[in-house]
């Protein structure tokens, strides 16, 4: 079986437990790859919110089927262009 993309974005990401889908605070790399991955039509933007000083985004995989919650920490309020 074929790992989902969102699987290579979170694989080093610091995962908290959160229900019903996994929340990954990621960097800036993983953050600006999951955008790239949107844009290219691999991933479906499912939501885009801040909350504080982070930005989340939920991502959707439709191959194989998969969903995760990214989270960026944004201390100067501001994050990489999503898209």
């Amino acid at each position: 079986m074929t790992a989902s993309p969102i699987a290579s974005l979170v694989a080093e990401a610091r995962i908290e437990t959160r229900s019903p889908w996994p929340r990954a605070v990621v960097g800036a790399e993983s953050w600006k790859a999951a955008s790239r991955q949107l844009a290219d039509g691999v991933l479906v933007l499912l939501g885009l919110w801040g909350d504080g000083h982070t930005v989340n985004m939920a991502l959707l995989s439709e191959a194989p089927v998969d969903i995760a919650i990214l989270t960026l920490d944004c201390p100067d309020r501001s994050f990489p262009w999503v898209g």
